[in-house]
């Protein structure tokens, strides 16, 4: 027989936190049950300010606009790690110059915010697309 482990939550969590829902509005987590606040808190959405969850959910959806965008443009290629003789062209971002280049990978893993494109034409045009947004937004 499992125990139930309980969590427990600091009252101002209750009080004075604010809680983001699915359709993007932002809920006082004073208005939830303890269940939700709770699956809230599990699921990295409760946050200290309303700001800063607005700044969460317009992060995540540009995140979502670049992966259908990659998506799009890759023309349903994925990259196959296991693969060595393909080329993999990956976008990465040098934070302390704030600088964009693309980097030609064929086995090493790329894990990371940004994708990889099938072609070195397809990662530039994504840099000229996103790039600025990706700086403002996304670089603290």
């Amino acid at each position: 027989m499992t125990k139930d482990k309980r969590i427990e939550l600091p009252d101002e969590i209750f009080k004075k936190a604010y809680a983001l829902k699915s359709d993007g509005s932002i809920w006082f987590t004073s208005s939830l049950d303890e269940i939700a606040v709770k699956n809230h808190l599990k699921r990295g959405l409760l946050f200290k300010t309303s700001d800063s969850a607005r700044k969460y959910d317009k992060n995540r959806q540009f995140l979502v606009e670049m992966q259908n965008w990659a998506a799009e443009y890759n023309e349903g290629w994925r990259p196959n790690w296991h693969d060595i003789n393909e080329d993999k062209y990956c976008v990465e971002l040098t934070t302390s110059t704030g600088h964009f280049y693309i980097a030609r990978r064929n086995a090493i893993n790329h894990i990371g915010l940004l994708p990889c494109f099938k072609t070195h034409q397809i990662a530039a045009e994504f840099i000229a697309k996103f790039g600025m947004d990706i700086q403002r937004d996304l670089l603290d």
